[in-house]
């Protein structure tokens, strides 16, 4: 699951989430770089999650809307423990534990 971030929160070494003219695309954030005066995010590892496949090159972009990879561990805890209640109701035993 992705949530909104600005560029200027992006962690070097990341992975995160790209939207660019339509395209996603997910990679991991290697820094800022300037090539020719202009200011540019580079990011290496490149899955185009469109067309499912991996690109060979760094991608330099400029203003794009960037997503953060959120886990989704505390939903998991909590779908676990409401499973767990429901099987110790069936079973009548308050030990159970999944």
């Amino acid at each position: 699951m992705f949530q909104l971030i600005t560029s200027d929160k992006l962690v070097v070494g990341t992975k995160y989430g790209v939207k660019f003219k339509g395209d996603d695309y997910s990679g991991v954030y290697k820094g800022p770089v300037t090539i020719c005066g202009r200011n540019y995010l580079c990011f290496d590892h490149i899955y185009d999650r469109n067309e499912k496949e991996h690109l060979p090159n760094p991608f330099y972009f400029t203003n794009q809307i960037y997503y953060e990879f959120i886990s989704q561990q505390p939903q998991w805890n909590m779908e676990r423990r409401a499973v767990t209640m429901i099987v110790r109701r069936l079973l009548g035993d308050d030990c159970f534990e999944w």
